[in-house]
């Protein structure tokens, strides 16, 4: 994005200088008009992108928090309650799970897992905000 808002400004430059000489305006003048279009369009895009979006210390150690007991809550489910951990387990894993048996009683599992379908599906509507002063 960088390179493409240095080349515009300097074809800018260019067809300014062009306009100053004399050169052919009438379509110098469009061809200015559409640069400064792309130009102010790039760097608004820029701007969007550089400008740092920052939380406070106070609200990362909440979110922080919030998923610590999300998760506390979660592993209560998947081990006391198994009707409702299928679903859970379900949401998380991308595909199958496979279990290598690696030595006696010790099994290897892989698999791919995303937290996209749980939030997505499962905690939409539920998330409880305590009221932290």
């Amino acid at each position: 994005m960088e390179r493409e808002l240095s080349a515009v400004t300097r074809e800018h430059q260019n067809m300014m200088r062009a306009i100053s000489g004399g050169e052919r305006v009438s379509g110098l003048l469009e061809a200015l008009r559409l640069l400064d279009r792309r130009r102010q369009a790039l760097e608004a895009e820029r701007d969007a992108i550089s400008t740092p979006t920052s939380i406070t210390a106070r609200e990362a150690a909440q979110v922080r928090d919030e998923l610590l007991e999300l998760a506390s809550s979660w592993r209560t489910v998947l081990a006391d309650d198994p009707a409702h951990a299928r679903p859970i387990v379900s949401s998380l894993l991308k595909g199958r799970v496979t279990f290598e048996p690696i030595e006696p009683n010790r099994w290897r599992l892989t698999g791919e897992g995303t937290l996209t379908g749980l939030f997505s599906r499962e905690v939409a509507g539920r998330v409880r905000v305590p009221n932290r002063n």
